[in-house]
């Protein structure tokens, strides 16, 4: 593709050269630029992308994309822009013939509950024949075919050369909707610039890990914000009533409708019966009465469903429609995965939860369960918030017998940071039945062995992601993978 053609939608501060040469690829990382490439220098949280400019030159780049004016002179075009990192989603945009204005995109953001609510309305959509692609942590999904990439990188979502690869299969697969996780990182880093959504739904808004990069919660706040400004005319914003920060985001999305318990949500979440197992609940919305009945287990459901049912709607799917299959949906992947070890017998609780809200919310879930002694595998995901830390230790050791504490996307902290953190939260009496292994492969395996009739081994904060990263390269691992490997090791059948 002519360098011309990727910056066409591009407003440029300095002219490049009058050369118009191909490019093969479009790169970040000096280090991987080969001969023909377009070369753009971002400026991350470790390294400065524009001290790499003369490597990438020497490794054969056509031309480099800037954000400064640079002091030294090339052979190739230099083309300054006001930002680099909106340019490379710019760019990629075009790279990949601009997928995403052929179709419908939803947004799903907030600090818990991201990837249940975009799997469900993923999930509604196909089943009713409107064919939707998927990008967040619960994979990746083209229709209903889970794709087996792998992307090197952010998971929740991905930097914008594999962001608008992944649009561009969904175009090719025919989808006419896209859903995807919006993080605060994918936000501020402008991995999302440039698109336009249809709908955008905040789940809710706690303190969580990712306040650690943004340095305060105000920051976090409204580095999520700024998707707001990222709505169709025509598009709608689906928030959460109950949720902290209400009114600030209602002021800066006036097109918005509200779920929730309170009285005055647009939606009102009216009566919630607990069923074994799932849920039925009866909302009020539009002068009208839904009931709505799912199997899917845990208070927060409500919320998850209320806001992809309105969302729905605004998409054009008859309510009769929504209520039937969302009652049909059973599974979120890596989401409140149970499983029974008849051999034993004791259970596995396989979850996503990671933050001190969702974790509350899926321990009530598990109050009216009788179970001898609880086992929990848990890791502190790198550049967590110490006092947070401390909480969970002291709210995990209410709540569990046993403790094997791990690793969990350190990314460049040293584990062991996390780990001495937590400890400061948890009772004295407590620390002879905490265990550390940095493993997670053998702090599962330990957990499992040492269990006993009637007991629940819980792993949780990943779920079923598969990105694991440690300093600055990313591995493979799956918590649900890697539980039923070792199931299946001791011939066990679940």
């Amino acid at each position: 593709m002519r360098l011309d053609t990727l910056l066409e939608r591009l407003p440029t501060i300095s002219p490049h050269h009058s050369e118009n040469p191909v490019i093969q690829h479009v790169k970040t990382d000096s280090r991987w630029v080969n001969p023909g490439d377009l070369f753009i220098a971002i400026k991350g949280t470790q390294h400065d992308g524009h001290q790499s400019l003369r490597q990438a030159v020497q490794n054969g780049a056509a031309a480099v994309l800037v954000e400064h004016t640079v002091p030294d002179s090339y052979l190739v075009p230099v083309i300054r822009v006001p930002s680099t990192r909106e340019a490379f989603s710019t760019i990629m945009q075009a790279w990949y013939g601009y997928p995403a204005d052929s179709m419908r995109l939803c947004a799903v953001t907030g600090s818990n509950g991201k990837t249940s609510v975009a799997f469900l309305l993923y999930s509604l959509l196909n089943r009713t024949k409107n064919r939707c692609g998927l990008i967040g942590t619960a994979g990746y999904y083209s229709a209903e075919i889970r794709l087996e990439d792998t992307l090197q990188g952010p998971a929740t979502t991905p930097d914008p050369d594999q962001l608008h690869h992944m649009l561009h299969r969904f175009q090719q697969d025919r989808c006419t909707t896209a859903v995807m996780e919006a993080s605060s990182f994918g936000i501020e880093q402008k991995r999302l610039f440039g698109l336009q959504f249809d709908a955008i739904l905040w789940t809710n808004f706690s303190p969580n890990h990712h306040v650690q990069y943004h340095l305060t919660e105000e920051a976090y706040f409204q580095a999520k914000s700024a998707l707001l400004h990222q709505i169709k005319p025509n598009g709608l914003v689906i928030l959460n009533r109950d949720m902290k920060g209400f009114d600030e985001c209602k002021g800066g999305a006036p097109n918005a409708i509200s779920i929730g318990f309170h009285p005055k949500a647009d939606l009102v979440i009216r009566a919630v019966e607990k069923l074994h197992p799932g849920l039925r609940m009866n909302f009020r919305y539009q002068d009208s009465s839904y009931q709505v009945t799912t199997p899917l287990i845990g208070d927060f459901q409500t919320y998850n469903l209320a806001q992809v049912f309105v969302t729905a709607i605004h998409l054009g799917i008859p309510e009769d429609e929504i209520i039937h299959h969302l009652s049909s949906i059973r599974q979120i992947p890596g989401r409140w995965v149970m499983w029974e070890i008849k051999e034993v017998p004791f259970s596995i609780l396989i979850d996503k939860a990671n933050t001190i809200v969702s974790l509350k919310a899926l321990l009530e879930s598990l109050r009216s369960q009788s179970y001898h002694h609880k086992i929990l595998v848990y890791g502190q995901v790198g550049g967590g918030e110490p006092s947070q830390r401390k909480e969970a230790g002291a709210f995990f050791s209410n709540h569990f017998d046993k403790i094997i504490l791990t690793t969990d996307d350190p990314e460049n902290e040293d584990p062991m940071i996390g780990i001495t953190q937590f400890m400061e939260g948890v009772p004295a009496q407590m620390h002879a039945h905490i265990l550390v292994e940095l493993s997670r492969e053998k702090a599962i395996r330990l957990a499992i062995q040492s269990a006993r009739p009637h007991d629940l081994v819980a792993v949780l904060g990943r779920g079923n992601q598969r990105e694991f990263l440690v300093q600055g390269r990313t591995e493979i691992f799956d918590d649900v993978e890697e539980c039923g490997k070792i199931i299946r090791s001791f011939g066990w059948k679940v």
